[in-house]
């Protein structure tokens, strides 16, 4: 599907497509302890992979993560090909992420001599919750650390040995919020879309050396996105929002994405609902109706998030 298309009806199970497009694969990824991280590391222990790198902040959830995927993988008679380790990394921080990708590129030729990191899959990231004029900049900078800059920090010290190998694959977690920005996240909406213009300007570069880059866009998924949000002063939104709590399962949204990304689907989303799919077509063919809903949508919220944070 195209971009902006929604990915078809997700599947229970991994397709035999995505297990042979992953299998052997040395992979890298982020914001792996918990949530929607957590769901695609148990969908990765399912496709013989050879490397699995599980990045986040909690190392304790890590560990967790790691002795999960090793069942998975043993009952699915694959662990003696099962490497995984773990590598802390905050996003946040600079040097975090260059160690992260120094440690994993060398993790990845001790296995396999002179192969890089096959995968990368920036899922890493944090949310917001304050209107423009109630945050602080500081809030701006944070987000756009988080979720853009280190993945474009990753990227490049990692995509270099892909182009040399004239293969790989960059599967960045986006957000709706990258196509279409709401109320209270212009933070959010601003890294989301500064993912989205990278990842289409990068595609163009690194297709003629057979390095895919995919753009995933989900909607609301029952993670800790929202209760990990940061307000306009940096400090926790602390709240699971109703939408989130009713989102999809990340389960079955780790499944769609990675039968998707086997499907070679480059700009997809997932998890959409009805009402964000409506938004999306009114972008295009009423941007002013689109525009004045998204005004009294502030007004209401306004009111929501008062009494929510007070």
């Amino acid at each position: 599907m195209g971009a902006g298309s929604s990915s078809s009806s997700s599947s229970n199970a991994l397709s035999e497509d995505a297990k042979l497009q992953f299998q052997h694969k040395s992979i890298l990824l982020t914001g792996a302890s918990r949530g929607l991280g957590r769901s695609l590391a148990h969908q990765l222990a399912e496709c013989n992979v050879s490397l699995l790198i599980l990045s986040g902040r909690d190392e304790d959830a890590l560990q967790q993560v790691k002795k999960e995927c090793e069942d998975i993988a043993s009952s699915s008679s694959q662990q003696a090909a099962l490497k995984i380790e773990i590598i802390p990394c905050d996003l946040s921080d600079k040097l975090s992420v260059d160690n992260l990708s120094t440690k994993s590129l060398s993790i990845a030729k001790q296995l396999h001599a002179t192969k890089a990191i096959d995968i990368l899959i920036n899922n890493g990231g944090i949310s917001s919750r304050s209107s423009f004029i109630d945050t602080d900049i500081s809030v701006d900078e944070k987000l756009m650390q988080v979720n853009f800059f280190s993945g474009a920090q990753l990227a490049k010290s990692i995509i270099p040995s892909m182009v040399d190998q004239s293969s790989g694959r960059i599967i960045w977690i986006s957000s709706i919020q990258g196509k279409l920005g709401t109320p209270f996240r212009t933070s959010y909406a601003a890294s989301k879309f500064a993912v989205q213009g990278y990842c289409e300007a990068l595609r163009s570069e690194l297709t003629s050396s057979n390095v895919h880059v995919h753009v995933v866009s989900p909607g609301y998924i029952r993670t800790n996105l929202s209760k990990s949000a940061v307000l306009g002063d940096g400090k926790s939104y602390g709240i699971t929002d109703v939408t989130t709590a009713n989102g999809k399962d990340p389960d079955e949204v780790a499944t769609t994405i990675m039968n998707s990304v086997a499907n070679e689907q480059m700009d997809f989303i997932v998890a959409a609902t009805f009402s964000a799919k409506v938004a999306l077509w009114l972008k295009f063919l009423a941007p002013s109706f689109l525009d004045n809903m998204l005004v009294k949508r502030f007004e209401k919220q306004k009111i929501e998030m008062k009494e929510k944070t007070s």
